[in-house]
């Protein structure tokens, strides 16, 4: 890293606008700086990942303070068409500023990222820097106390006072999250004056769970709140997420998957019975079953309309809290995604923490995730705790699910499903389910009753099941699912 400090002042020199030093004895790790920078570069999460509330005043050379602000402005997404930071696009971002030179030029950035390996620990290095401004922040309010001391021209009281506001505000990280009540009104106004103007159907509803029922009971899925959605294994949880998935991708909500257990082309082919009058689950699981002249056609016809819905899949497994909040961002930006669904939390892991340590990491990082993120709803399925030598119960709470205390304080709603044993119905009959709302954001619990069509992979309201679906005609299946979702037939 010396080598490419060198060389960057070398460039600097030759472009005619030298790099600012410091002079001797000021606090500051320059190789620190370049350690991030180049790490910015080469794994654009770790943005999102570990940087914090890390700011260009942090940095004690101006040509990384540039640099590091370019950066930010790219990965913020201020960049008209430019989505990925890496030496081509921070030189046009830099270029464009007419900064380039200022850094050094090219010969700058071209070092930025020698001797920099893959998965740097940068948050050690981030602490580093910021200790290193903090000192040097030190250094300055010490000097201007004793300059000001020294002209006499100013009371003792009010130096102090003034030296401690500074001193606290350096403290607090000197970015506050706290804003006045002022400031909140004009936007919960416009939300509900916003709402007030939508067709009444629709009031109530900012995103949909695909069950009318459920709807009814919730109020539809809102962004900024975590909800868990829990189930024994094979009780259809994973199936209810695409249900949701689903309806809101064909009202044009974009939403992102990270299945950190089920392959993407796994997940997107609970899809097609859905989606169509003619498909079912069984030939799903064994096409052999599909007629050529019939079924072919319309699994060609469903692949095409599955291919126009706003959703996106990362299936990378395994995956650590700290990376899926990173990409959750990057999707929310590039795509803008307003529901992040998370196959399972139990999957997801929390470096360094074991046991209910981990859980808790994991949990807390969903919901700050949903709670930094306001248009944007986070669904996370769940597992229950292992019973050992005890029969399964009937009816599941939230004290049963693995790391509950946890969950229970940091979601704003969960929602557990409870399906009646296949094996006590024959094979394809509906089975009866069960939906507990056990915490609400309303703050009104109660349960849903409704059948899962095993044919057709959907959760049902229980009228429905005596409902006859229209053939496939000259209208798209898309659309008549739209329709029976929102209780229209």
């Amino acid at each position: 890293m010396e080598v490419a400090i060198h060389r960057a002042a070398e460039g600097a020199t030759k472009m005619g606008k030298p790099v600012k030093q410091l002079g001797s004895g000021v606090p500051a790790d320059a190789q620190a700086e370049l350690a991030i920078l180049g790490t910015l570069l080469i794994e654009n999460d770790t943005y999102f990942d570990a940087i914090g509330d890390l700011s260009t005043e942090d940095f004690s050379l101006d040509s990384h303070r540039i640099i590091f602000g370019a950066i930010a402005s790219i990965m913020d997404g201020l960049e008209e068409g430019v989505h990925h930071a890496d030496i081509v696009t921070l030189s046009h971002v830099l270029r464009k500023r007419g900064e380039l030179g200022s850094v050094g030029g090219q010969a700058y950035l071209a070092g930025l990222t020698e001797g920099i390996p893959r998965r740097l620990n940068i948050e050690e290095h981030v602490k580093i820097v910021r200790e290193k401004a903090k000192l040097r922040l030190l250094m300055e309010v010490g000097k201007g106390l004793y300059q000001s001391a020294e002209a006499q021209g100013i009371n003792s009281s009010i130096l102090i006072e003034g030296v401690q506001e500074r001193l606290i505000r350096s403290v607090a990280d000197e970015n506050s999250d706290a804003i006045s009540a002022a400031e909140v009104v004009g936007a919960i106004e416009a939300a509900i004056l916003s709402k007030r103007n939508q067709n009444l159907e629709k009031t109530a509803l900012d995103m949909t769970w695909g069950i009318e029922d459920l709807d009814k009971k919730t109020k539809g899925i809102y962004g900024g709140e975590l909800t868990i959605l829990a189930a024994d294994s094979g009780s259809g949880k994973t199936q209810a997420m695409m249900q949701m998935v689903l309806a809101n991708a064909l009202e044009g909500i974009p939403v992102g998957i990270f299945s950190c257990e089920m392959p993407k082309e796994k997940l997107l082919q609970r899809l097609y019975p859905l989606m169509s009058d003619i498909l079912t689950a069984d030939h799903m699981r064994d096409p052999r079953l599909m007629n050529i002249h019939t079924h072919v056609p319309e699994l060609k016809r469903i692949s095409a309309e599955i291919a126009k819905l706003p959703i996106w899949i990362d299936d990378t497994s395994p995956l650590s809290i700290q990376k899926l909040r990173a990409r959750a961002k990057m999707m929310r930006r590039r795509h803008g995604v307003r529901i992040i669904a998370v196959d399972y939390l139990q999957l997801l892991e929390n470096p360094g923490k074991v046991g209910p340590e981990e859980t808790r990491g994991v949990v807390f990082g969903l919901r700050d995730l949903a709670k930094g993120e306001p248009n944007c709803a986070v669904i996370a399925l769940s597992q229950f705790s292992k019973e050992q030598g005890v029969v399964k119960k009937r009816h599941r709470t939230k004290g049963d699910l693995y790391g509950g205390s946890a969950i229970h304080h940091a979601a704003q709603n969960i929602v557990i499903i409870t399906m009646e044993d296949s094996e006590k119905r024959d094979p394809g009959d509906d089975l009866d389910v069960e939906i507990m709302v056990d915490k609400s954001r309303e703050g009104t619990r109660g349960r849903v009753t409704c059948v899962y069509n095993r044919k057709k992979l959907k959760f049902e309201n229980a009228i429905q099941k005596e409902m006859k679906y229209g053939n496939s005609g000259s209208s798209t299946n898309a659309e008549s699912y739209k329709d029976r979702s929102a209780g229209r037939d």
